[in-house]
């Protein structure tokens, strides 16, 4: 069982438990709103207000991969020796994996449990993020079949380079070696940080915690050499893009609902729920 396992077994087996199905949640409704947002980050970048980004951050990947492999020696040059330094990189590096998906699973259970719209609403908005961010980094990854910096071929060093998609049909007997580009577990450490420093922005300390913890996720994705530079930074842009538009539009949904209908009873959240109020 692996970790979204872990993550759907133990928020399916509280919504049974808790009844929420006649409560305030309403899985269509979660599913259908999920495809939306995948629907709308296709298109945003390719709107007139975010071409110019866009362009900017492809144009800082294609800086930084020519010399993510010089980066790469250079950065484990530096690494700090000792099994306590390893440890705890290793630990942190699963705050965008395993660990993510438990405490997901593990807020919507009790939020469920206890019956708490408030907490469920964005833990279901920070899943949403990250179920989206997971698919675009998929599906870049089966595009790009780029070699994780760990790989070598007939004693060579690693250079990162580029399989296309035939590297999909490579991971069946090197599992794990050509899907470096961009990182996941980046990904969903700032798809997290995002949701939760906008749900959050009320409390100054909110966002550079979360922030801070997902950079330190990035971080550790280099230390353990599972990823170039250039991975790091495409997964966090993926993560916070993905992050922000789910719940500010989300945001914008709502506002747009409430002054229509004129009412708190007649008020449907976006994600499947009623009203929190």
């Amino acid at each position: 069982m692996n970790k979204r396992h872990c993550f759907f077994l133990i928020f399916f087996l509280s919504w049974e438990l808790s009844g929420a199905d006649t409560i305030f949640f309403r899985p269509q409704n979660f599913i259908s709103n999920t495809c939306n947002d995948f629907a709308l980050q296709a298109q945003a970048p390719f709107k007139r207000g975010n071409i110019i980004k866009t362009l900017g951050v492809i144009g800082v990947c294609a800086a930084l991969i020519p010399i993510d492999a010089s980066i790469n020696r250079e950065f484990m040059r530096l690494q700090v020796p000792g099994s306590l330094y390893k440890e705890s990189i290793n630990q942190i590096s699963r705050l965008g994996g395993t660990y993510a998906y438990i405490a997901l699973g593990t807020a919507a259970s009790v939020s469920l449990l206890c019956k708490n719209q408030r907490a469920f609403q964005y833990t279901m908005l920070t899943t949403r993020a990250v179920i989206t961010t997971a698919i675009w980094i998929r599906i870049i990854k089966s595009i790009s079949g780029r070699e994780r910096p760990y790989y070598t071929a007939a004693g060579m060093p690693a250079l990162g380079r580029w399989n296309g998609p035939s590297g999909i049909f490579r991971q069946f007997s090197e599992r794990g070696k050509f899907d470096s580009f961009p990182s996941g577990h980046t990904g969903t450490a700032f798809a997290m940080a995002s949701a939760f420093a906008l749900a959050g922005a009320n409390r100054p300390w909110i966002p550079p915690l979360c922030y801070g913890a997902a950079a330190l996720v990035g971080f550790s994705r280099l230390s353990k050499n599972e990823h170039w530079l250039s991975d790091v930074i495409l997964g966090a842009v993926i993560g916070i893009a993905c992050g922000r538009q789910v719940f500010l539009n989300e945001t914008k949904y709502r506002k747009r609902v409430f002054n229509k209908k004129n009412g708190l009873q007649s008020l449907r959240l976006h994600i499947g729920m009623y009203p929190i109020l």
